[in-house]
């Protein structure tokens, strides 16, 4: 078996189990493999594909064919940069990058960090990005486009998404863009280092202008997610505003009030002042809500001192009707567990409904609860 330069692997994204593959590129073993399938030299693999296969055999004793890499997928040695070129230059590359044969290629020749070699790759996928991110196979090779890509070649990206604000949300409610996009988020703070770019609080104001229905989107959220865990304070500015200005709209949504409580439970407490000024204002709206119960219950179980006041303050005289109701129980549950549980013990001992209150079945666990905590306290002051 002929030798193969120094040793090294390529990293591929594996598209049917969404995990990482190693390919050894240069493995050589003078071990014959097991052939089961007749395999030889001479049906037309190349030194790339049989150290593969036999890297995996000298382990195992099994024949490895992944599902990513079917054995009648003879793939050439395009860790040669020649030959990656002359490639490159007789196939339509955005096409390719939608098959799995193709979009495995790519990653091959991307994972050798030619810079000519990805620029022409770049020029010639640039003007189809979006087509590309949303495509199965095609969101693999995008991802390793980003991370071979300069700083000059990213900040063209972003633009390019950029363009249409329209565009970029479909792409973030889309799984596979979402997917796409989270990989470029990543690559952003090392723009933001090595740059003065302005790419990054570009692409967070494109973002911004579709706001609400991207947190109201399961896959939207969580690219707006991703910004507030990635990105830094003054590139998120934008996304702050926005939810200050929608925190109520977002707080009464099905899907919004998860969205909402994952922004407030990463975002410092000193950049959600508004939006929680807001949602304490508007308590006793909120807890009587469907939905609104559960951003109240989340900001009551932050233990603010000065919040958790001012939301016992304002359910004043709505206790004994809250705590007959599916949603303001919990909410009840969760002001008598908290520091200022004060107001509801006293309206709910000296309340004329309180036998009413015993026998309903959420009142019920409202005055368990009630008697458990005024145990404990009991006991810490013991």
């Amino acid at each position: 078996m002929a030798s193969i330069g120094n040793p090294a692997s390529i990293q591929i994204q594996c598209c049917e189990s969404n995990s990482f593959e190693v390919l050894p590129a240069t493995c050589s073993s003078p071990w014959t493999p097991f052939n089961p399938f007749n395999r030889e030299r001479s049906v037309g693999r190349s030194n790339i594909e049989w150290d593969w296969l036999n890297y995996h055999e000298s382990f195992t004793g099994v024949p490895y064919f992944p599902k990513w890499y079917p054995p009648c997928l003879w793939i050439q040695d395009y860790t040669d940069i020649d030959g990656g070129k002359a490639w490159l230059n007789q196939c339509d590359i955005v096409k390719e990058a939608g098959t799995q044969a193709g979009s495995i290629k790519l990653q091959i020749i991307l994972a050798q960090n030619d810079k000519k070699i990805t620029k022409i790759i770049f020029q010639n996928t640039f003007l189809h990005l979006q087509l590309i991110m949303t495509s199965y196979y095609g969101r693999y090779f995008f991802q390793a486009l980003v991370d071979s890509c300069d700083l000059s070649l990213l900040d063209l990206i972003i633009a390019r998404l950029t363009l249409s604000v329209e565009d970029l949300a479909n792409l973030s409610c889309h799984p596979y863009g979402a997917q796409c996009l989270k990989r470029l988020i990543n690559a952003l703070p090392i723009l933001d280092e090595r740059s003065l770019s302005q790419a990054p609080f570009k692409f967070v104001t494109a973002l911004s202008f579709r706001f609400y229905e991207l947190m109201t989107n399961r896959t939207g959220s969580s690219i707006i997610q991703e910004c507030l865990e990635v990105l830094s304070v003054p590139h998120n500015l934008p996304l702050y505003t926005e939810l200050s200005h929608f925190c109520m709209d977002l707080a009464t949504h099905e899907r919004g009030c998860v969205s909402l409580n994952r922004a407030l439970d990463y975002v410092d407490c000193l950049l959600t002042t508004e939006p929680i000024s807001i949602i304490c204002h508007n308590a006793l709206q909120l807890a009587y809500h469907p939905y609104g119960h559960f951003v109240i219950q989340f900001i009551l179980g932050m233990q603010m001192n000065d919040c958790n006041e001012e939301i016992c303050q304002n359910l004043q005289g709505h206790y004994a009707a809250l705590s007959t109701r599916k949603e303001g129980s919990h909410v009840v549950e969760k002001c008598l567990q908290s520091n200022s549980r004060a107001f509801a013990l006293a309206e709910l001992i000296w309340n004329d409904r309180l036998g009413d209150i015993a026998s309903d079945r959420y009142g019920n666990h409202v005055l368990q609860t009630a008697i458990k905590e005024t145990q404990v306290r009991a006991l810490s002051f013991s």
